[in-house]
């Protein structure tokens, strides 16, 4: 709306036919139709936006996808296409360490590398935190360090394995 008047050109005009105008542009048909009342207001076809529903069926995902301000993944636009629902579907990736002994990273800056040794022997990472919960608990011995976030949460705080 810019001052009171509507942008789109609605009230469109009765035609009797679909024409183009100079631009190239559909000037659609609008059959004169009976006023439809609707709560207080008396609809005439010259305030319908005209649709087709099959082509916004078939569009509708790919609309969405295209104002919906995230990225969505092959896989799950696969999922979204065959009208599976995506809600409750979706899974945890868990970061799992990977190091030698005394060898895990240290993330530092210039001129706090001391600070960082001693934050590191401190701190324990998943992988160590998942021997020390092998060594404690004979019922994870069969648990594999790739399965373990499937019966276990890292506590960041506390940095140990906790059973869900």
């Amino acid at each position: 709306m810019n001052d009171g008047q509507c942008c789109k050109s609605f009230p469109k005009q009765f035609k009797d036919d679909t024409e183009e105008n100079v631009n190239g542009y559909p000037i659609y048909r609008r059959r004169v139709t009976e006023p439809v009342q609707v709560g207080k207001y008396s609809i005439v076809n010259r305030w319908v936006v005209p649709y087709n529903p099959w082509l916004l069926n078939k569009l509708l995902h790919t609309l969405m996808l295209k104002f919906v301000p995230q990225y969505v993944r092959a896989p799950e636009a696969m999922w979204n296409l065959n009208e599976f629902s995506l809600s409750h579907k979706s899974h945890t990736v868990v970061r799992l360490a990977v190091h030698l002994p005394q060898q895990q990273p240290i993330v530092y800056q210039d001129g706090q590398e001391a600070q960082a040794i001693e934050r590191a022997a401190l701190s324990e990472k998943t992988l160590t935190s998942w021997f020390e919960l092998n060594k404690n608990d004979p019922s994870v011995h069969n648990i594999s360090y790739s399965d373990i976030p499937q019966y276990y949460v890292f506590d960041k705080s506390t940095t140990n394995w906790k059973k869900r």
